[in-house]
């Protein structure tokens, strides 16, 4: 067989088994993420920074918890107007936004 043909079909093969394998890897990699238990100061912060954070059933605290642990791992934080960015506000931002899905499904 060509060389050139040999090689267009390893990457064919290698980009197919990425896309496939890579959602599961995300996957694991966020539950990994979500199972580990919050820093103290985070629930410091919440009390302080979230109103309905004391009202929340155990249940759904703790996955506001994995929530706002993978949200933090993935996004990054940028201050405008030279604000520097605590991980107070991240956490904070963080949990409103982790607010809105808390209640989905997992998939």
């Amino acid at each position: 067989m060509d060389t050139p043909l040999l090689l267009l079909i390893g990457s064919a093969v290698g980009v197919a088994l990425w896309l496939a394998l890579w959602p599961v890897a995300r996957s694991r990699r966020r539950l990994e993420i979500s199972r580990r238990e919050p820093p103290p100061e985070w629930l410091v912060w919440l009390q302080r920074r979230l109103p309905l954070y004391r009202d929340l059933p155990d249940d759904i605290r703790a996955r506001l918890h994995g929530l706002i642990a993978v949200f933090l791992r993935e996004k990054n934080f940028v201050g405008c107007n030279e604000l520097t960015v605590t991980d107070e506000m991240r956490v904070t931002i963080a949990a409103y936004a982790c607010l809105l899905v808390v209640g989905r499904p997992e998939v």
